[in-house]
Order: C-alpha cells, then sequence, then structure tokens
C-alpha cells in the first residue's frame, strides 16, 4: 500500500471532528500537455470535491483574480526576483564586511538574474541596483575596468542617477561619474515601438511605462535597454535589445500568451520555482491555505498545501501508475488530516520538500497572474536635463524606413546581439 494511501485511511475520520470551514485557493492545477480548458474544468472538479468534504470553502480563480486585481505584477516580482534579491543582499553584506572576493561572485549572480527576469518583472530599478553594487565591489577591489564596464551598465539603464558624496568615498564617486559621462557622451538613440494586431498595449523600457503603442522613445544611451509591451489579456511580448550610437530603431512587435519564465530543467530548480511561486501567490491572495496540485516530473500525480501565515508546506500526497489527473480526487480528504485545530499546518506534517512541477504547466494560474492592470505613463515629455525623452508617438503612418524588425521571435536570456541590428522579442521565456 502506498504512503499516500496510508495517509488517506488515518486521515479520514480525522478530518470529521472539525466542523468549521477553512478557506483555501484554487489556481488550477499543473497538468502538462493538457489545454486550457481542459484543466479549468478539472479545478472545478477539483473544487467542488474540496467542498464536497466539509473541510474547505474554495476561492476558485476567478474569486483569487478579483482579490488580486492590482496585485498581479508583485505577485510574479515575488515569485521571479527571489533568489536574485538574495543574492544581491548577500553580496551587498559581504561588502559591507570588505570580502569583495566573496561579495562579487553573488553580485554577478544577482545581475544575471536580474537580466533574465527584467522583462517579466518590469524591475529595471532593481538590475540598475545591482550593476552599482558589483561596481561599487570591483572599485573596493581594485579591480578599476570591472569596476567602470559595471556603472556603464547603471547609467544607461538610469543615466540621470548620481551617487550621494555622503555615502559613498570621494574616489567612487569620481569613477562613477567618469563612468557616466562617458555613456552620456555617445550619441544617443531613438526607438520606436508599434504592435501587431487587435487591441491596446502598454509599453514598457527599462520598466518606464510608456502608454499605449505605439510609442517613440527619444535620447536613449546606446547599450542594452528592455522592453515590454502588455495586453488587456494574458497577451505580451517581452524582449532586450542592444542600441548602437546614433541608431534610430524602429520595432513591431507581435504580443502572445506569456508564460510564467523559463522552466527550470533540474528536479531541484523546478522545486524551488513551485515554491517561490506559491509563496508569493499566497502573500497576495488573501487564503490562509493555497492548494498546489499537479504531474511531478516522476510522473507522480501529487497533492499538497501551502500554509500562508507560516510560510511551510504540507507533506504530499501522492499517487503513482497512472496517467489521469482524476486520481487525485480520493486524496482530497486527507489533506484535512495536515491540518491543526487552528486550521494551520500541522508541525509534524509539514515538509522542506516540495514536489517538482512545471510552473508553466498551468494555463489557469498563468492567465489569472498575467493579466495586466492599466496604468497611467510613468515618464511623459519634458524629462529632467540628462533623462531620455518619452514620447508616446500616434504617428502610424510616419514610420521611418531602414529600422530593423522582428516580429515575435522567442528570446533566449543571455544570448548574443543578433547581427544585422536586428532585434529579437519573444513571450516571457
Amino acid at each position: 500500500m502506498s504512503i499516500a494511501l496510508s495517509l488517506l485511511l488515518l486521515a479520514g475520520p480525522a478530518w470529521s471532528f472539525h466542523p468549521d470551514r477553512v478557506e483555501i485557493g484554487v489556481a488550477g492545477v499543473h497538468m502538462p500537455g493538457a489545454s486550457e480548458a481542459e484543466v479549468e474544468a478539472f479545478t472545478e472538479r477539483l473544487a467542488e470535491a474540496l467542498e464536497a468534504t466539509d473541510r474547505f470553502n474554495v476561492v476558485r480563480p476567478d474569486e483569487l483574480a478579483r482579490r488580486l486585481q492590482g496585485r498581479q505584477e508583485l505577485v510574479l516580482s515575488d515569485f521571479a526576483l527571489a533568489r536574485s534579491k538574495e543574492w544581491l543582499d548577500e553580496g551587498r553584506v559581504l561588502s559591507g564586511r570588505f570580502l569583495f572576493d566573496q561579495s562579487i561572485p553573488m553580485l554577478q549572480r544577482a545581475t544575471q538574474g536580474l537580466s533574465e527576469t527584467v522583462a517579466l518583472t518590469g524591475e529595471a530599478g532593481l538590475l540598475a541596483d545591482a550593476w552599482l553594487e558589483l561596481g561599487l565591489a570591483h572599485a573596493g577591489n581594485g579591480q578599476v575596468d570591472s569596476a567602470r564596464a559595471a556603472f556603464e551598465e547603471v547609467a544607461i539603464l538610469q543615466p540621470d542617477r548620481l551617487l550621494n558624496p555622503v555615502d559613498h568615498a570621494p574616489k567612487y564617486v569620481a569613477l562613477y561619474q567618469e563612468a557616466r559621462q562617458v555613456v552620456l557622451g555617445r550619441p544617443p538613440s531613438s526607438l520606436r515601438v508599434e504592435t501587431v494586431g487587435e487591441g491596446s498595449f502598454q509599453v514598457e523600457v527599462d520598466g518606464k511605462n510608456l502608454g499605449p503603442a505605439p510609442v517613440f522613445v527619444s535620447d536613449l544611451p546606446a547599450g542594452r535597454h528592455y522592453l515590454r509591451v502588455l495586453g488587456e489579456g494574458p497577451k505580451r511580448n517581452h524582449g532586450s535589445l542592444v542600441l548602437r550610437e546614433g541608431e534610430d530603431r524602429l520595432i513591431q512587435v507581435e504580443p502572445q500568451k506569456g508564460t510564467l519564465g523559463n522552466t527550470a530543467e533540474s528536479p531541484s530548480g523546478r522545486a524551488r520555482q513551485v515554491r517561490a511561486l506559491y509563496i508569493a501567490l499566497g502573500r497576495y491572495a488573501e487564503t490562509p491555505l493555497v492548494l498546489v496540485a499537479g504531474e511531478s516530473t516522476d510522473g507522480a500525480w501529487v497533492l499538497f498545501l501551502h500554509g500562508v501565515e507560516s510560510g511551510q508546506f504540507s507533506q504530499a500526497l501522492s499517487i503513482q501508475g497512472t496517467g489521469d489527473a482524476a486520481a487525485l480526487l480520493p486524496l482530497l480528504p486527507a489533506l484535512a488530516g495536515t491540518l491543526n485545530e487552528a486550521s494551520g499546518l500541522r508541525m509534524d506534517g509539514v515538509s522542506s520538500d516540495v514536489p517538482p512541477l512545471d510552473v508553466n504547466a498551468n494555463p489557469v494560474l498563468t492567465t489569472l497572474l498575467l493579466k495586466p492592470v492599466a496604468n497611467e505613463p510613468s515618464l511623459l515629455p519634458g524629462q529632467a536635463a540628462g533623462a531620455p525623452r518619452w514620447v508616446v508617438w500616434a504617428g502610424a503612418g510616419a514610420l521611418a524606413a531602414g529600422g530593423a524588425v522582428a516580429v515575435g521571435v522567442a528570446l533566449s536570456s543571455g544570448e548574443e546581439e543578433p547581427e544585422g541590428g536586428t532585434v529579437v522579442l519573444g513571450p516571457i521565456p
């Protein structure tokens, strides 16, 4: 007899002694290869079966979407940035202790991780912070050229940013200002962005919302910039592009249905993604419990709970040897056995490990999180001196010829810029 079925038999009588129902958020099921309609249908079956236990009040995806309205981007940010923020914070602490040889690798990981996720999160400011910390660490370690290169990345993303001489040594301030002047001394570039297809799409460059497409951005420093195009539904597109000195680039973007980022290849990586995703979801979902369910990498169907207040996960109930998600349904009553009298997770039923699921195999959750909220443009014409000028460009018929165009092509993080000046865009990788 499997461990899961043993738990089911042992926990069956226990849940009947808890007459009060507890809210549980159900945000779909991770079902590789299933369509969104199939996942929606099974999610409803799951919700009905949970309610039939008389232990749970189910908060379905539609209600979760209502509760999360305006905070989807916060969930995505917390999910995508968890590891990179840890590296950034650790690097800062090590630099503060003058352990630069140890801080530099941490900060390099942070810049790499943030570069890969900035299109999902729009957190270009945090990426600039990481580049700045890396530059300061290199400078403290006597690596002037490396420090200057990192400082230039800061100036490309935030050309009006200055170092406060109260917080930094004069030699670091001077080195940073020297790198910044190099960036601002290059011939500026321009970027025109329009979308292909129907619908209104918000355009962001380096995390700054410019309003609906088409838009025009002038006086951009030459270098790498980050573009997001967000639709009213889950359609979006993103990419990074390198603008050359004095270049006037035209881009046409075809938004596509997005994902929640690259699915990790290793089981441990997938487990980390599942943990980060559901911790972030629980933080804003306003439910004490969140259900996690789906097919793991080893083919088992698993079912477990995230306790929002404690931040912990219950031990997983699982069943092997079936390709049918309906195998999860008989396990549902056993979930009550993982709860204590206060409807939290029992301490003897929590686990430090979570099963490895594909975060992109739950289209119900993806749709729930990728519905952007309409925002006012964060930057308008008339910026301070040294900052790029952001102008809403409405002249769809006035597109200048000659700019390289790429439509709806997937971008792999960290790849070299394609030849011929072509920018490569794609759905969130």
